[in-house]
């Protein structure tokens, strides 16, 4: 790009540093924004916030200079950042609240995978992905409710429901473009939306209760969790399970990236943006 200087690499000792601390102050800025009670304290740290994207957008360098220092030293940022995450619940200690903003983020973080996938690299204007999430997680809790299937199980289960879902709404719409596309796929998550609070057998607005938990080598995770003597809330089991799948979807989504699928998704969106600038 015009105008940007390329950064220096960065030298090995350089790097280290910046990849722990960068990390450590976004855990510790994530943990203020979690613990503030409100007021002009979260004023302060939105303002903060702001004021680091205003730099980044100003002083693109900086990104530069992050992207090279995690290229320089990997295996370091891996690992603080499995710290990290390992040790959060630790220092957020009996508090289920900020347990569950975790769980889901962690969650959602899985949900923009996917959608990077298609508005990203296919510039597919999906805005149905909430849909396809909400239909798995139903078609999970009620074969654990009804015929008390594993939990092990209906999530593999659920992700083949939603994907079929997915191809359902997938054929027909992609006989539309761009605003038609979006408004397909609008509507399709608003009719879900609207038949999930209106079935009894779904429960209604109420939604489902009484969904077993699941276990894992003997241990429950309606269960607090104990780690060397250290005893977390329940919470904690469906936070590093929850983790785990951020972890899975990165991995699957960085090979898929660089496979012949992933260059396919991204030859359509340069094909796409070459055909606006000819005007066709």
């Amino acid at each position: 790009m015009q105008g940007r200087a390329s950064p220096d690499v960065p030298g090995i000792a350089a790097a280290t540093v910046f990849a722990i601390a960068s990390q450590i102050i976004g855990a510790a800025f994530l943990y203020l924004i979690l613990k503030v009670d409100g007021g002009w304290q979260v004023v302060g740290l939105l303002a903060l916030l702001g004021l680091g994207f205003y730099l980044l957008e100003r002083l693109p360098w900086i990104a530069d200079y992050a992207l090279a220092s995690f290229a320089r030293v990997p295996l370091v940022a891996m690992i603080t950042a499995a710290v990290i995450v390992l040790a959060f619940p630790f220092f957020v200690g009996s508090n289920t609240y900020i347990l569950h903003l975790l769980i889901v983020a962690e969650l959602y973080a899985v949900l923009a995978l996917a959608l990077n996938f298609q508005l990203g690299s296919a510039n597919i204007p999906n805005f149905a992905t909430g849909a396809s999430y909400g239909i798995g997680a139903y078609v999970s809790a009620l074969l654990a409710i009804n015929f008390g299937v594993s939990f092990w199980l209906t999530l593999p289960v659920a992700a083949l429901a939603a994907t079929l879902f997915g191809f359902i709404i997938g054929i027909p719409s992609m006989r539309t473009r761009d605003t038609y596309l979006a408004l397909v796929t609008i509507a399709f998550g608003v009719v879900v939306q609207q038949l999930l609070n209106n079935f009894s057998w779904t429960g209604g607005p109420n939604g489902l209760v009484g969904i077993p938990a699941p276990s894992l080598f003997g241990h429950s995770f309606a269960d607090p969790l104990v780690i060397f003597c250290w005893k977390l809330p329940s919470q904690a089991n469906f936070y590093y399970l929850s983790a785990a799948l951020v972890v899975v979807a990165i991995v699957t989504a960085h090979r898929l990236h660089g496979s012949r699928i992933g260059l396919a998704w991204n030859a359509l969106r340069a094909d796409e943006i070459a055909a606006k600038a000819q005007g066709i």
